[in-house]
């Protein structure tokens, strides 16, 4: 899979199905400015009915016509498959009931104002990667104000299940990259408390 940040502002996404599954998808897109189209013969109560076109139906053909994003939600996989097959190829179609064979599938995103970590298991344990974002949400609270945030460079995670690493780069000036240093030599490193989650901070200085 290739990681990508995607601008979904004003683009319009097909969501099939109404239920829980598609109702946490739909927060996100919404927050995103993402225009969701909804094609559900019920729609779950968390889903905003304001804010979102509701088609009150199932799935036809044709419905993914125009649709940049497209996320197969229902509990019937006959249907899923169906928009799998019926998308156009330049359509990215996330079947959320088998992660292995749609075009792309969401990942755990711990971030503050400044930094965006993602986090994934590469499909393999959702609450892993829930468990792993709040470690680093933790981290990045550490490390939130204006003189942390000068020697954080480098945050890697490992895990048994599923290895991760998060590469941030940052130019300094040579007087800066030497406050940072004494800054990060002078600080204890960050250690959770989970055994098999160890997060590790390092600095990489770029020139």
């Amino acid at each position: 899979m290739y990681p990508v940040m995607m601008n979904i502002q004003n683009k319009p996404v097909v969501v099939i199905g109404g239920g829980k599954v598609a109702a946490r998808k739909i927060k996100t897109l919404l927050s995103e400015g993402a225009k969701v189209t909804v094609i559900s013969p019920k729609l779950n109560e968390e889903i905003p009915k304001s804010q979102v076109e509701w088609v009150q139906r199932s799935y036809q053909t044709g419905d993914l016509e125009g649709a940049k994003l497209v996320f197969a939600c229902t509990d019937n996989q006959d249907i899923n498959k169906k928009v799998m097959e019926e998308a156009h190829p330049s359509q990215f179609v996330n079947n959320t009931g088998d992660k292995k064979n749609s075009d792309f599938y969401n990942v755990a995103i711990a971030s503050n104002n400044e930094l965006s970590v993602m986090i994934s298991t590469n499909g393999l344990s959702p609450s892993r990667s829930k468990e792993v974002r709040k470690k680093i949400e933790q981290l990045l609270d550490h490390y939130k104000n204006e003189a942390d945030r000068m020697y954080l460079l480098y945050v890697g995670v490992t895990h048994r299940v599923a290895p991760l690493s998060v590469l941030e780069r940052v130019h300094f000036s040579d007087e800066e990259k030497i406050v940072a240093l004494k800054k990060f030599k002078s600080r204890k490193k960050y250690s959770g408390g989970m055994s098999s989650f160890q997060p590790v901070i390092r600095t990489e200085f770029v020139t």
